[in-house]
C-alpha cells in the first residue's frame, strides 16, 4: 500500500510536468499560426482546454488515447459536462478537446501526458492502485473449470462463455461498456491485462502486478474492484466460492450415542453421481414445416368448378383437390390433337415422297419439301404438348388425352404430398386468375418452432444441438427436437438471431401458433455429483455440507463445497465432497447451528471439536 500511496503522490506532479511540456510546444507553434478553433480558445485544444481536468488515478485508456477521466466513450456521464462547457465536436459527437480528426495536433498533446511519456514506476489503472486483471476481478478466478482459450480468462469469470455471470460483474462496477465485458479482462481498454491473465494461468508472477489479492468478508467472497465484498444475495449461490481462511470445516460434531442423533431428526443421503444437462431456455413459437407445407394455385384463369376437400380434410398424395373450369386448357387440348393429325399427314406424304424418289418419278424438290413439313408437324407436336405440361398436366395425363382424344377444360389440382388442409381462399363458382391460391396444405406431422436468440447465445448454441419445446396451451407435455438451422443475419427490429428447432408431431397435438418455450441442452455432462439442495447450508462465508464420518453413525463433519448450477431440488457439487459419502439432509441446519453457537448461542449436541492436526 505505501508503494501505491507514493505512487499517488507523484502522479500529478508528473501531470503537471507533461502538461506544462505541452504548453511550451504550442505557445511556439502559435507564433506561425494556431488553426481557427485554438485562436477561439483561450488555451490551445488539448489536455489544457478540456473542462473536465485530466486526470491519470482511474488509468488511460488505450482505446481511445485519453485518460480514463475524461473519455466520454468509455462513461457517457461525462458528455454532459462537455457539451455545458461548450467542448463538443457535433460532427463526430466527442469533446472538441479529443477530436484528432478536427485537429489532428491534439494527438501529440495527449500523448505528452500519458505515463509512458514520463518515468512512471506503476501502471495507474484503478482508483485504488490495483492494476486490471485477476486481482481486481469482481469474482474470484479459479481454474477447477478450466481455462477459456478464446477469451484469454478462467472459465469460472469467463461471461461471454457464461452470461450467468454479467449481473455480478456489473453489480459490482467491473464492466466496460464500450467493449460489453468486465473492466478487469479487457485487453482493448488495458492491454497489460492480458499478460497479468496469462501470468495467472502459468501460476508465474508479473513484476508490477501486486501479489495481495482482493478480499472482500472471506477470500472465497467476490469482491469490486475497491476491495468490497460483493452483497452475497446478488450473486447466485453456484457462484459463491469457499474461503480458503475459514475454519468451521476443521472441526467434528459428536453425538454421545446414534439415539441422540435420531432423536434429533437427522436423515442422510449418498451424494449420487447423475448425468446433467445444461439448458438455455428461450420463447418459442410453432409453424409448419415449410418444407412440406404447399400452396395450389391454378396456372392459368378460369372458374372454379368443384372443391372435394373442406379444411380440416386430410389428403393423399395425388389426390385431386379440385377443379378449375380453363377455357385455355381446352384451347390447348384441342391444338395438341391437331398437331398429332398434321403429324401424321405429314408423315404420310414424306413416306409417299420417297418411294416416287425411289422410282425417280418424281423431283428432288418435292421429297426436300415433305420432309420439311414432316419436322414442322413434329416441331408443333412437341409445343403443344409442353403447353399442357405448363398447364400442371403430367406426361400420363397428356398421353391419356392423345389416347382417348378427350378436350375438356377441367383443370384438377392435386396434392403434392400428404397432409391436412389448413387454408381455403376460394368457393365454387369464383372466377381465379393464374398463381392465385386457392387451398393450402400442410403435413403437420412435423413441425417447426422458431426461436429468437440474443446474439450472446451463438457462443454456446449450435446446429444439432438437442432441446425440448413445451407450450403454454398443453401443460404437462414437452416435445423433443434437434436445432435445425441458426440465421446468419440479426432480425433488423428485434436485433435477435433466428433459430428453428423441428419437432416430431405424429400425434397432432401441436398447432400453427402456438407459444411457448424451449430449452435448448447447451452441455451435456455424464457424471456429476449431486446433493440434495436441503442439504447444503451458508454459514456467512461457504458452502456447507455435513458428511456422517464413515464407521461412527453419531459424528459429523462439516465439509466446504464449490456448487455449480441448481437443478430442481438438487446441487452440482464441483468440489468438497465425493460420490457415495453420506450428507445429512433434514437435521443439517441444527447441525450449523452447532458450528455457529458462539455466535447465535448455545447447541444442543455433546461436542464439537477441532480436528487433530
Amino acid at each position: 500500500m505505501k508503494t501505491y500511496a507514493r505512487f499517488n503522490r507523484v502522479a500529478p506532479v508528473l501531470l503537471m510536468a507533461a502538461l506544462s511540456v505541452g504548453v511550451g510546444c504550442d505557445r511556439t507553434a502559435t507564433l506561425g499560426g494556431d488553426s481557427a478553433s485554438e485562436q477561439a480558445h483561450a488555451k490551445p485544444l488539448g489536455p489544457q482546454s478540456s473542462p473536465v481536468p485530466p486526470t491519470l488515478d482511474k488509468g488511460w485508456c488505450g482505446g481511445h488515447g485519453v485518460p480514463e477521466s475524461v473519455c466520454t466513450r468509455c462513461d457517457d456521464s461525462l458528455i454532459d459536462a462537455f457539451k455545458q462547457a461548450g467542448d463538443w465536436c457535433r460532427e463526430h459527437d466527442l469533446p472538441e478537446s479529443q477530436c484528432v480528426k478536427c485537429h489532428p495536433e491534439v494527438s501529440a498533446r495527449w500523448a505528452a501526458i500519458h505515463p509512458s511519456a514520463t518515468p512512471v514506476t506503476k501502471e495507474a489503472s484503478s482508483q485504488d492502485g490495483k492494476t486490471f486483471g485477476p486481482e481486481t476481478s469482481a469474482i474470484k478466478p479459479t481454474l477447477d473449470k478450466g481455462w477459456c482459450g478464446g477469451h484469454g480468462v478462467p472459465e469460472s469469470v469467463c461471461t461471454r462463455c457464461d452470461d450467468s455471470l454479467i449481473d455480478a460483474f456489473k453489480q459490482a462496477g467491473d464492466w466496460c461498456r464500450e467493449h460489453d465485458l468486465p473492466e478487469s479482462q479487457c485487453v482493448k481498454c488495458h492491454p497489460g491485462a492480458a499478460a497479468r491473465w496469462e501470468a495467472f494461468r502459468t501460476g508465474s508472477a508479473d513484476a508490477r502486478t501486486p501479489t495481495t489479492p482482493v478480499v472482500g468478508e472471506s477470500a472465497g467472497q467476490p469482491a469490486d474492484r475497491s476491495g468490497n465484498a460483493v452483497v452475497a444475495s446478488a450473486m447466485p449461490r453456484s457462484q459463491r466460492d469457499f474461503s480458503v481462511t475459514c475454519a468451521k470445516a476443521e472441526t467434528v460434531i459428536r453425538f454421545d450415542n446414534t439415539r441422540i442423533a435420531r432423536d434429533a431428526g437427522l436423515e442422510y443421503t449418498p451424494a449420487r453421481t447423475m448425468r446433467l444437462t445444461r439448458t438455455l431456455t428461450r420463447n418459442a413459437e410453432i409453424d409448419y414445416d415449410a418444407n412440406r407445407y404447399a400452396r395450389l394455385s391454378s396456372r392459368t384463369a378460369g372458374i372454379i368448378v368443384e372443391v372435394r376437400k373442406d379444411l380440416g380434410a386430410p389428403a393423399a398424395s395425388g389426390e385431386v383437390l379440385v377443379i378449375v373450369d380453363s377455357a385455355e386448357l381446352g384451347a390447348s387440348k384441342a391444338r395438341l390433337l391437331q398437331a398429332v393429325e398434321r403429324h401424321r399427314l405429314a408423315e404420310g406424304d414424306f413416306e409417299r415422297e420417297q418411294e416416287l424418289a425411289a422410282q425417280k418419278i418424281n423431283a428432288a424438290r418435292d421429297l426436300y419439301e415433305a420432309e420439311s413439313r414432316l419436322a414442322e408437324a413434329r416441331i408443333e407436336v412437341t409445343q403443344a404438348r409442353q403447353a399442357l405440361r405448363n398447364l400442371g398436366m403430367t406426361d400420363l395425363q397428356v398421353d391419356d388425352v392423345l389416347r382417348k382424344s378427350e378436350m375438356s377444360s377441367h383443370l384438377e389440382l392435386v396434392a403434392p404430398f400428404e397432409g391436412v388442409l389448413v387454408e381455403r381462399s376460394a368457393v365454387i363458382g369464383e372466377r381465379v386468375e393464374a398463381g392465385q391460391s386457392i387451398l393450402s396444405l400442410a403435413d403437420t406431422r412435423r413441425m417447426w418452432a422458431r426461436v429468437s436468440l440474443p446474439p450472446d447465445d451463438l457462443r454456446v448454441v449450435k446446429v444439432g444441438l438437442s432441446a425440448v419445446v413445451t407450450v403454454d396451451a398443453l401443460r404437462g407435455e414437452s416435445f423433443p427436437g434437434r436445432v435445425a438451422w441458426i440465421d446468419t443475419r440479426l432480425d433488423p427490429k428485434t436485433r435477435t438471431v433466428q433459430a428453428r428447432i423441428e419437432l416430431d408431431n405424429r400425434e397432432g397435438l401441436l398447432l400453427a401458433l402456438m407459444f411457448g418455450e424451449a430449452q435448448i441442452a447447451t452441455r451435456v455432462e455424464e457424471a456429476c455429483t449431486m446433493v440434495p439442495r436441503e442439504a447444503v447450508q451458508w454459514d456467512g462465508c461457504c458452502n456447507l455440507v455435513f458428511v456422517r464420518m464413515e464407521g461412527e453413525e453419531s459424528v459429523f463433519r462439516p465439509r466446504k463445497v464449490r456448487l455449480g448450477h441448481p437443478v430442481e431440488d438438487q446441487y452440482e457439487v464441483l468440489a468438497g465432497l465425493e460420490p457415495g459419502e453420506q450428507v445429512v439432509t433434514k437435521g443439517s441446519f441444527l447441525l450449523k447451528t452447532e458450528i455457529l453457537k458462539d455466535s447465535i448461542g448455545a447447541g444442543c449436541c455433546d461436542a464439537v471439536e477441532a480436528l487433530p492436526k
